[in-house]
């Protein structure tokens, strides 16, 4: 098979540079070009073009985008941002972007997922174990505090209050936005994971399971786990969800109870981390967008390593 020009963009954040690591290790790749709206990151070391371009929601982005498509003569698109991944699904974008192979999870779980009440709505009538929630009208039923409070469309853990007390809640700035809503406090910080499941287009499904410590927000620790109940926990999700692609899932064990309170239909900060232990979901997802016979996957689990610390690498010019 010949070479695939690949355009990533968003490559200036944490994911869209280990996109660009794992990528320069494909076969099948051949020009690397990267977009951002940001200059000042270490993605001009990553990716053999790295180009500005307007934010996505700027009137000027398309042209921009399409004449970086033109010149460079790209086969295949990987959004690597969230809010442009957000733009998109908004449009009824699915398996293809300025009419080239989009490598991105199936449109219905993005609708599902980047919704949080609805990915809480769509647990409860699947009968899935998941946190209370309630919509923000509804705050007189909250009997037990501390809760969550949380925007529907938070990007990247944006948006999420805990909220100790109900004077707190009742002198909030969102009590009446219908944008917001209430989520049951998970307790058991230690108890904490980070899982994906990748699903190919035939239905055939892998996971792996990380307890996780965090840092800003971001996973600096983790740890594998074989864990059965937690295995077939998000196995189900995704199988209920019809997902095509990879999507990772949030969750904390509750009274050995896993209790998720977050799906990113996208590929995550881990993405790098898994694919050096075996779990190689983003190769997974191209090979299976452009029809690729790749090497046999590990469906036993035995993965390369058993834990990962993030580190930092500089870069001078």
């Amino acid at each position: 098979m010949m070479k695939k020009n690949i355009l990533v963009t968003g490559c200036g954040s944490d994911i869209g540079q280990s996109i660009g690591h794992i990528l320069k290790k494909w076969e099948h790749t051949g020009k690397l070009i990267g977009t951002d709206i940001n200059g000042e990151n270490a993605s001009k070391f990553i990716y053999d073009h790295f180009i500005l371009v307007p934010r996505c929601h700027d009137t000027n982005y398309n042209s921009a985008l399409k004449k970086i498509i033109d010149e460079f003569a790209i086969d295949l698109i990987i959004v690597g941002t969230e809010y442009e991944l957000r733009m998109i699904t908004e449009m009824n974008i699915e398996g293809n972007y300025f009419g080239l192979p989009l490598v991105a999870v199936d449109l219905e779980t993005r609708k599902i997922s980047f919704d949080k009440f609805k990915t809480g709505t769509f647990l409860k009538e699947h009968r899935l174990p998941h946190p209370f929630i309630f919509p923000i009208t509804d705050h007189k039923k909250i009997e037990k505090f501390p809760v969550i409070l949380k925007s529907r469309y938070g990007a990247s853990g944006k948006l999420v209050e805990l909220i100790e007390t109900e004077e707190q809640l009742l002198t909030n700035p969102h009590l009446n936005d219908p944008e917001y809503f209430l989520q049951e406090y998970l307790p058991g910080e230690k108890n904490e994971y980070t899982c994906c499941v990748y699903r190919d287009s035939s239905g055939n499904m892998l996971d792996i399971i990380f307890r996780r410590k965090l840092l800003e927000g971001f996973s600096f620790y983790g740890e594998v786990e074989h864990n059965n109940i937690i295995s077939e926990f998000i196995k189900k999700i995704a199988s209920e969800m019809n997902v095509t692609g990879s999507i990772n899932l949030q969750l904390r064990l509750v009274n050995d109870t896993p209790m998720l309170f977050e799906i990113n239909p996208r590929f995550s900060s881990t993405v790098e981390f898994r694919h050096d232990f075996g779990f190689k979901d983003l190769i997974w997802s191209l090979e299976d967008k452009l029809g690729i016979k790749g090497e046999e996957r590990n469906i036993d689990s035995k993965w390369k390593y058993s834990k990962f610390y993030k580190a930092y690498t500089v870069f001078y010019e």
